[in-house]
């Protein structure tokens, strides 16, 4: 049975009846037959062809907007849809023939049916990436890392599963033990793989087994490949051998690459970025995983590799959890949906070695006080700075309008600082129990503990003049108050909050170098601070309000 599908590997091209070729330049023949666009147009730049599998929506395609404006021609997205998607925008995301899929069983068709709309595009380039993404997935770096990544060489990458996760055929008459090698659905093909999986799909000769069966519907052919019972979740082989998978994490790569034999401990194959020397018996993952998933299943993440170590790392951030498998799929043979992260889960992802994350959905909860998750990853992820920064670009309605020096209901001076984003202090400056903590959020609300043990909450009114309490008592801002009280950025992306105290005077509190904290006066635009390690330095507030531009030639920009 392997021989035979090793020998239609070799000599399918061949097979295909009618078929023209069409040679791209760095790339395996085109069958042309069937009105491939293609032609024998090179072009100057690679693209980035993305590749979405999708049931009836896309819902991060507002993030993956963002993620490709102003590189149109660098980058084409395709959507595979199971049902109608009415909210799918059609200018940015073409959508490719629909085929009928089943999960596990047959996705192949949906997978090939978007590589074929994508290979028929007009021109080529031998660097071109065709990257198959879930409705789920969101990117964890910029565009412009991952395309200067991707597009630096012409290899494909395959994500492999450790060798557990793969099917061993039985000896043939030979004594020969062949595998199939098992990897992540979620890989990245080069044009060259690309246009051998079409090919070999259009010829109908193939499946990973070595039987010939129809393509698209599994489903509705004889196949070697089927599932058992519903209650079993399982996949065999006709054979009776079990397979830890389903068609689709074997079908591309053995395509590609074929059936190895197992004659020795490792096999080259080449054409796949770090499978030069592909092992046949280890428990680690292989090749190159660009998508972060991470599997409930023990052994299926590799003990000490890439997945292994940022799942460690973002099990450790602040409100990070995976949802519980256990009860709905006890076998735990589906991968580990987010349930919720924070901001330093973010951080985690973005400087990771992975380019994208999936299982993170409308269902997954981040927790911030201002933001939605796209406005947090566009902030932490996409921002090209935010990876050079200490912290991430504070978003700007983090800066709290009430920060600053107000007049309370008794004519008392009192100062509100925020501490750091989303938290503050009250500083009443004659009654201690005036003193105060809390939280503040994005829409101008603060909750807060008095020294006294009194819960209270309070808004600030729009343009930030007054500060109204739940019971009804008023405070108004100081009306000499500086204009540059808030959150900063100083030169090396340090946070920094500026807190007027009273007429003319103001504090600077830098927590992560404290001795650029200080103390100083300001007339209108213009401060003049002695900062605790000793110099005394002046700085100008300029016209917005959004930059501060010191004597010594730095500038700090309001977050």
């Amino acid at each position: 049975m392997v021989t035979v599908w090793i020998a239609l590997l070799a000599t399918a091209a061949a097979i295909i009846p009618s078929a023209k070729k069409v040679s791209l330049e760095g790339g395996a023949a085109v069958d042309d037959s069937q009105g491939n666009a293609t032609g024998n147009a090179t072009r100057a730049e690679p693209r980035l062809f993305l590749l979405f599998m999708a049931i009836d929506k896309l819902p991060h395609q507002a993030l993956w907007k963002t993620w490709m404006a102003g590189s149109p021609s660098k980058v084409k997205a395709f959507v595979h849809c199971k049902s109608d998607c009415p909210s799918i925008d059609h200018h940015l995301f073409n959508e490719a023939p629909r085929v009928p899929t089943a999960y596990c069983t047959d996705l192949v068709g949906a997978m090939n049916s978007l590589l074929e709309a994508a290979v028929r595009q007009p021109g080529g380039h031998p660097n071109d990436k065709f990257v198959f993404l879930s409705e789920s997935t969101v990117p964890v770096k910029s565009f412009h890392r991952t395309y200067e990544h991707l597009t630096s060489n012409s290899n494909s990458n395959f994500c492999v599963f450790p060798r557990q996760e793969w099917v061993a055929h039985p000896p043939s008459t030979s004594g020969i033990t062949y595998l199939g090698v098992k990897t992540h659905q979620w890989f990245i093909l080069s044009r060259e793989h690309a246009q051998k999986s079409v090919e070999l799909h259009r010829s109908h000769l193939i499946n990973p087994w070595g039987i010939r069966i129809v393509y698209p519907s599994l489903t509705q052919q004889t196949s070697i490949l089927h599932r058992g019972a519903a209650a079993e979740n399982a996949t065999y082989i006709d054979d009776g051998t079990k397979v830890a998978g389903c068609v689709d994490e074997y079908w591309h790569f053995n395509a590609v690459f074929g059936t190895p034999a197992q004659l020795g401990s490792t096999t080259n194959l080449k054409g796949g970025n770090g499978l030069q020397h592909l092992v046949l018996n280890t428990p680690e993952n292989q090749g190159v995983c660009d998508t972060y998933v991470h599997w409930a299943k023990p052994g299926a993440n590799g003990p000490h590799g890439e997945i292994a170590v940022l799942t460690s790392r973002l099990q450790i951030t602040p409100h990070f959890h995976f949802q519980d498998v256990s009860r709905t799929d006890p076998r735990m043979i589906h991968p580990g949906a987010v349930a919720s992260l924070s901001e330093q889960s973010l951080v985690a992802l973005r400087d990771s070695p992975f380019l994208f994350a999936r299982k993170i959905d409308s269902s997954t909860v981040y927790h911030s006080r201002c933001e939605t998750l796209r406005e947090g990853i566009e902030r932490v992820i996409l921002d090209e700075d935010s990876a050079s920064r200490k912290a991430p670009r504070s978003y700007p309605r983090f800066n709290f309008e009430g920060q600053g020096s107000w007049i309370d209901n008794f004519g008392d001076r009192v100062t509100i600082t925020t501490t750091e984003l989303g938290y503050l202090r009250i500083e009443h400056s004659k009654v201690a129990d005036g003193n105060a903590d809390g939280t503040y959020d994005c829409k101008g609300s603060l909750g807060v503990l008095f020294s006294n043990g009194v819960h209270m909450r309070a808004s600030v009114s729009r343009g930030g003049s007054q500060l109204t309490w739940q019971n009804g008592v008023i405070w108004r801002k100081n009306p000499f108050s500086f204009r540059g009280d808030g959150i900063w950025f100083d030169s090396q992306g340090g946070i920094v909050t500026v807190t007027s105290e009273g007429p003319g005077r103001l504090m600077i509190d830098n927590r992560e170098l404290p001795q650029w904290s200080g103390k100083g006066t300001f007339n209108g635009n213009t401060l003049d601070v002695q900062f605790n390690e000793g110099s005394r330095l002046t700085a100008a507030l300029d016209v917005s309000g959004q930059h501060l531009e010191w004597s010594h030639g730095v500038a700090w920009v309001r977050a």
